[in-house]
């Protein structure tokens, strides 16, 4: 008789595990896209005059608020999303150029944050701009979206937005609004293959 019960969960497993996770985890619930919610303009950086922006969802300066989750913890930090070198915000929700759909605000949804996302020099489409004049306009709308949510903020940049970041919070006072930073693959001591292009 133990035998059969065991044969029976053994095939039950294999069964699960031949099925789509889809099937397995049951459907999950769309998550709202992100709205615009505010946007900053800095005067006097230098080289961001021909960072125009290909259309108004790339504009520069703007930021957006994801949905509000039904499960939402207000005693949770929000987390505010620093796309990396010529990134857009739409990057942490949208098909991105290289990994497909990224997931991080579906997860962040999903655990009951509320997000925040923001748009640099770089969303432009022309080209790099400097960590100084990415982190002056990041510095700006890290106190708009502070007291937005009447709180501090925790981030999570990608690459290039940790270096844009760490000169929001150094050089230009950014600090009093953020509780915590996450970089990921953020090259703080610079980078050898990026300085080896430029040098050309």
């Amino acid at each position: 008789m133990k035998a059969r019960w065991r044969l029976a969960l053994v095939l039950t497993l294999c069964l699960l595990l031949a099925l789509p996770m889809s099937i397995v985890q049951g459907a999950k619930a769309e998550v709202p896209p992100p709205k615009v919610m505010g946007h900053v303009t800095v005067s006097g950086s230098a080289g961001t005059e021909s960072l125009s922006p290909p259309s108004n969802s790339t504009t520069p300066g703007t930021w957006f608020v994801g949905a509000t989750p039904p499960n939402a913890d207000l005693s949770k930090p929000p987390i505010v999303f620093v796309q990396g070198m010529n990134g857009k915000a739409q990057d942490w929700w949208s098909d991105t150029r290289y990994h497909g759909v990224n997931d991080m605000y579906e997860l962040a949804y999903a655990n009951g944050y509320r997000t925040a996302f923001v748009q640099l020099y770089d969303a432009a489409g022309n080209g790099s701009a400097r960590p100084e004049d990415n982190g002056k306009l990041l510095a700006q709308m890290l106190a708009q979206i502070s007291a937005y949510f009447g709180q501090k903020v925790n981030i999570v940049a990608h690459s290039k937005g940790g270096p844009d970041t760490q000169a929001a919070l150094v050089e230009y006072g950014a600090y009093p609004y953020v509780n915590k930073v996450v970089t990921l693959s953020s090259p703080h001591y610079g980078s050898d293959l990026a300085n080896l292009a430029y040098s050309w």
